[in-house]
């Protein structure tokens, strides 16, 4: 396992992801008050990647020595099917109000045609969430 990153220093680049997801959800109610809960299911994921098409990648000295050619925007876009699993706790302080904490993983893979300097790129993005909140119950 490892990581691959790129650094451009000619211009911003945003990178934008959109999920859809479903998910199965088993609550275990032999606990008591406390109740856990499981669930995973499938998810569509979108990445939209904007920027300019200014690149500072594997530039030979005579071009360094040219000046920079604004090119205009770059826009691309991506889709890829992945998944979600997540786990949590609801712990009931009234009938209609509870606690809850989950942790919630999600993992997809994109592929981009272009962007920049690149090409046929493959993008993992794996997601750790750790969450807490307030439930209630209308």
């Amino acid at each position: 396992a490892g990581f691959t990153t790129f650094n451009e220093d000619r211009g911003e680049a945003v990178l934008n992801i959109f999920a859809v997801g479903v998910n199965a959800l088993y609550r275990f109610n032999q606990f008591g008050r406390v109740k856990p809960y499981v669930g995973i299911g499938p998810s569509l994921s979108f990445l939209f990647a904007s920027g300019t098409r200014d690149s500072a990648n594997i530039i030979a000295p005579a071009v360094l020595a040219r000046p920079l050619i604004d090119a205009g925007e770059l826009d691309s876009f991506g889709r890829g099917f992945g998944f979600n699993a997540k786990a949590g706790l609801e712990v009931p302080i009234t009938k209609r109000l509870s606690l809850e904490g989950e942790y919630k993983f999600s993992y997809s893979r994109f592929n981009v045609d272009e962007f920049r300097s690149f090409s046929d790129i493959d993008v993992t993005l794996r997601s750790h969430n750790l969450t807490a909140g307030l439930r209630v119950k209308f």
